[in-house]
């Protein structure tokens, strides 16, 4: 037989070749600060060899992003010594030297920041190695960026922690915290650069360190990190996401202010180019206005002399007045306003030239350059640069030939439209790097405080991470302690323990073996074992009952039947429960098994006794409904038999026709007396549509009004004329019952019989309200003032045939069939009564937003007659098919009548064309009533159908209108319905 058994879980078990990768891993990351250690004293190295020898590719990597400086390569230089000596093996004497080498190489970050934030040069910078100023950004020659000085100092610290010969968790996460700020700064300045988005002045107008300085920075951090990285830390652990933590933290916070201060050095130079820019323009307009009028006439002095360089006539002319005066060509004019007003407004302004006929306007080497470009149809160029050790931003723009221009210069080989030269302003930023060095230290110090914060909470956090963690390791030794201990007490219990270690072993603690009746050591100890033995009803819910526990969805607890030696099997109540590690993988399962195989035959007895008693009370009800429905078709069928007795044997036309109406009148009472029983059960065909109830209560009491003494007071409250879907004359019925029962209850005494219509809303917090969903509803209330009901007997008064009062004066059939049509209507009832006072019952009926359907047109009996059409009848009830013949002859149609099904459909696949109607019985022997129509149907599809039925479960109105059929009529079938539904039915077709 083949083997359908699920596969049993697997879950995550130890793997010795997963810790031999661990460790192989270890090796391969052992000698990494090793090899950064020795890369830092060879790039140090190298970077010193470009400073003596002169090669510039040595000392950065590319021309514009920045030259690592001499005293920063010394620095590299002892901070990777001290790398190399923490790298070696725990010593006395590595450990010092590391020390040394950290000490040193800290002293020359803080020499160099003093220098920076005391505005203090005592030449240290230029011990080693003197340079020319000549890069932008350069403030001193050779001297390392303040960044890169406050690195080395945070390096020097972290190499000091990173060198103890103890690597404590405490000294790993100091090392850790500083070296993020020491990675989080490198990683900016090397985004900063990448970006292209570097200011010209770095952090407070200084210089930015180079893209060399940064990478070695993010690898000696790196590294010292490593080395101070404590054994059987991973970084799944709690100090392995501490130091994560920290380096996140660092990086976004240092992030954040890089960004910050470069959005203010962006708006430094931004403002300096505004002004520097009006600045020019104002220089370019002055010069266009002196050329629009060939110059100007003035005095000379000893500050404007005649111009040596202007060789036109009329140069120097004498008055009138014999005032002497010179003329001041428009660069000339400019050059005296550009020299004599710059310094007083602290701007240096020049004017230079291509060709320049005044020495004193030769281009420098950057104006040169700019010229150049001027050439090649620039229109400006714009940098910062440091004058006489000052920063300033410096903006040049062409100036054109004009056509007055040419009175001067056009022996020069100038044309009209040609660039003579350049006009440029240089804007002092001292004053803009003021401003910005106070916002750029409020944000500092915000961070820094932010940073500080973020620091103090991940710190907290991690001890309080590790704590726990630790707890849970001593809690898990503990467990593992008093396993032993729980064995040895489950061995002196009457119930079992198991434990499973999650891979197949089983330790059964207890006598597993005997309850079973195995030999000892015979049950198996494996879970494919274990599963095997259960009973295959029980095999697959218990199985997946592991699995959901395995995966962490629910509890482990079942009960199931297990195989003993014999075959027989016997019942178990299981628990368990899986220790974890702390990561959350299951590592073993515990847990209790019980014999509950007395327990669960006592149940089986108890639900066996139940199961006979509900049989006892079922044929008990079923004999009182059998004996009161044979008590009143008793009593039915004496009428029925008396007056046709009568009526057969009476020679008087007139008695005979009084019997026969009182015969007609005992099977209208049998007929009713089949609808309330089908109402009780909940099996009668109703006609539900749109009603407006109040107009069935008035007419009902309208009724009641003509038949009930004046003893009787009747009051009504009618506030609603809202719709419910019903079938009217079951509505009629229940308000007729139970103000028939009101009545009766005060026939002796007198009263008031009140009745109350109105809406009602059952909201969510009264979900569940005798089964009633949310929503609104019409509530009909029916009191008397009667004797009222026992409480003892309130339970029992919807229950067919029981009734309290005289024989004779009622059925009990009313109150039960005014339950079953209230329940057909998706509706409730109540009732509330005392002794003495009277009965309340409370009616509650589903609103409906459908309209009421117009009534219909009542036919006139002459319009009921056919006109010979031609009807196929269908009933295995012989005299009920005579009966309905007769009806629709006498009528004026032409009837074909079979008492078998299958014959009448052979006479119709005959000629399909002979029948105008076919009116089909639904049970019957050879074919029902329902395949009959749909094969009718399908020879010839419209062919009207009718269908009736005494009663069948087979198919009801609302399914036999959806297949086709033109109507469905219910027995006992009256003249005037079935004429009605014939005429309807031939209408249709």
């Amino acid at each position: 037989m083949q083997n359908t058994e699920p596969e049993l879980p697997k879950p995550a078990q130890r793997d010795t070749r997963q810790e031999a990768g661990t460790t192989g891993s270890e090796r391969v990351l052992q000698p990494i600060p090793l090899l950064l250690g020795a890369l830092s004293v060879c790039a140090g190295g190298a970077v010193l060899v470009g400073w003596v020898f002169g090669p510039a590719f040595l000392r950065g990597l590319l021309p514009g992003w920045g030259a690592m400086k001499a005293n920063t390569a010394l620095a590299f230089i002892l901070a990777g010594m001290g790398l190399l000596a923490s790298s070696l093996p725990p010593a006395t004497l590595p450990v010092r030297l590391a020390r040394l080498c950290a000490l040193f190489c800290g002293l020359i970050g803080l020499l160099t920041l003093g220098e920076y934030l005391l505005a203090w040069n005592p030449g240290f910078d230029q011990w080693l190695i003197s340079a020319p100023v000549h890069a932008v950004g350069t403030s001193h020659p050779s001297r390392m960026a303040p960044d890169s000085a406050a690195c080395f100092v945070l390096l020097a610290a972290e190499l000091m922690l990173a060198c103890g010969p103890r690597k404590t968790t405490m000294r790993f996460w100091l090392t850790t915290i500083l070296g993020s700020l020491i990675m989080a700064v490198a990683l900016t300045v090397l985004l900063t650069y990448f970006t292209k988005t570097i200011t010209t002045f770095g952090v407070w107008g200084r210089p930015l360190m180079a893209t060399p300085t940064a990478t070695l920075f993010l690898l000696l951090s790196t590294g010292m990190v490593r080395c101070a990285w404590p054994k059987g830390v991973s970084l799944e652990s709690p100090s392995g996401r501490a130091a994560m933590g920290f380096g996140l933290w660092s990086l976004l916070v240092i992030g954040s202010l890089s960004w910050g201060l470069h959005q203010q050095g962006h708006h430094l130079l931004e403002s300096a180019t505004v002004a520097a820019r009006a600045n020019v323009n104002k220089d370019i307009g002055f010069r266009k206005w002196g050329a629009s009028h060939g110059g100007v006439y003035v005095p000379p002095t000893e500050r404007t002399p005649p111009n040596p360089y202007l060789k036109i006539p009329h140069r120097d002319v004498v008055t009138a007045n014999g005032q002497a005066l010179t003329l001041m060509n428009p660069a000339y004019m400019l050059r005296e306003m550009q020299q004599n007003f710059g310094d007083e407004y602290g701007t240096r302004c020049r004017i230079t030239s291509l060709k320049p006929l005044n020495p004193a306007n030769a281009a420098d080497p950057w104006q040169a350059k700019a010229l150049a470009g001027f050439a090649r149809g620039d229109q400006e160029l714009l940098e910062a640069q440091y004058l006489n050790d000052q920063p300033y931003l410096r903006l040049i723009r062409p100036f054109i030939v004009e056509a007055n221009c040419l009175n001067c210069h056009a022996h020069q080989g100038y044309k009209l439209g040609d660039v003579r030269g350049g006009i440029d302003s240089s804007i002092p930023l001292g004053p803009f790097l003021e401003r910005a060095m106070e916002n750029s230290t409020t944000l500092a110090l915000s961070h820094a405080v932010i940073w500080l914060l973020g620091i103090s909470s991940l710190l907290l956090f991690s001890r309080r991470e590790h704590f726990l963690d630790a707890e849970n390791q001593r809690a898990v030794a503990a467990l593992g302690e008093s396993e032993e201990r729980f064995r040895l007490a489950a061995e002196t219990a009457n119930d079992l323990v198991y434990e499973w270690d999650l891979q197949e072993g089983v330790l059964w603690s207890g006598r597993v073996d005997e309850m079973l009746g195995y030999g000892v050591g015979e049950f198996p100890r494996t879970m494919t074992g274990w599963a095997e033995s259960l009973h295959p009803e029980d095999h697959d819910r218990v199985l997946a009952a592991v699995q959901a526990h395995l995966a962490g969805k629910a509890p482990y607890a079942a009960e199931y039947r297990i195989r003993k030696k014999d075959g027989e099997y016997q019942w178990w109540s299981a628990r368990g429960a899986t220790i974890k590690t702390p990561e959350g993988t299951p590592l073993r399962w515990i847990g209790t098994v019980t014999d509950i195989t007395e327990r669960k035959e006592a149940e089986e007895e108890k639900l066996k006794l139940e199961s006979q008693l509900r049989q006892a009370q079922k044929m008990e009800a079923i004999g009182t409904l059998a004996g009161g429905i044979a008590h009143d078709f008793n009593n039915i069928l004496s009428i029925i038999f008396g007056y046709n007795e009568l009526a057969m044997e009476e020679k008087d036309p007139e008695n005979r026709r009084h019997h026969l109406e009182e015969l007609q009148r005992g099977a209208q009472r049998a007929k009713e007396l089949v609808s309330q029983i089908l109402a009780f059960s909940r099996k009668a065909e109703q006609q539900k549509q749109p009603l407006q109830v109040s107009l069935i209560i008035k007419e009902a009491l309208k009724m009641l009004r003509a038949s009930i003494p004046t003893t009787i007071e009747i009051r009504q409250d009618i506030a609603s004329n809202g719709l419910v879907l019903a079938d009217p004359t079951q509505i009629h019925q229940v308000i007729m019952n139970l103000c028939t029962n009101a009545y009766h209850a005060m026939r002796e005494t007198g009263g008031i019989l009140a009745v109350s219509l109105d809406e009602v809303k059952i909201g969510a917090e009264d979900y569940g309200y005798a089964n009633l969903s949310p929503g609104n509803y019409l509530k009909l209330a029916i009191s008397d003032t009667g004797c009222g009901i026992e409480p003892k007997i309130q339970e029992k008064i919807f229950e067919p045939y029981f009734t309290t009062k005289k024989a004779g004066e009622g059925t009990g059939m009313g109150l039960a069939v005014v339950h079953g049509i209230v329940k057909s209507h998706h509706g409730h009832i109540t009732v509330y009564s005392e002794l003495g006072k009277g009965t309340s019952f409370h009616v509650y009926l589903p609103l409906t937003a459908e309209e009421a359907a117009p009534l219909a047109d009542e036919k006139e009996p002459e319009e009921l007659r056919g006109k010979g059409e031609r009807i196929l009848l269908v009933d295995d009830e012989e005299q009920i098919g005579a009966v309905i013949d007769a009806i629709l002859s006498k009528n004026g149609y032409q009837v074909t009548t079979f008492a078998d099904g299958v014959q009448a459909l052979e006479e119709f696949r005959k000629n399909p064309e002979q029948f105008d109607l076919v009116i089909t019985d639904m049970t019957m022997p050879s074919i029902t009533g329902t395949e009959l129509a749909r094969k009718i149907m399908a020879l010839r599809p419209k062919t009207p159908v009718i269908l009736c039925t005494g009663q069948s479960e087979l198919i009801n109105r609302e399914k036999a209108l959806a297949m086709g059929i033109c109507d469905y009529l219910t027995k006992p079938l009256l003249t005037e319905p079935l004429l009605v539904a014939v005429k309807k039915a031939f209408e249709k077709g």
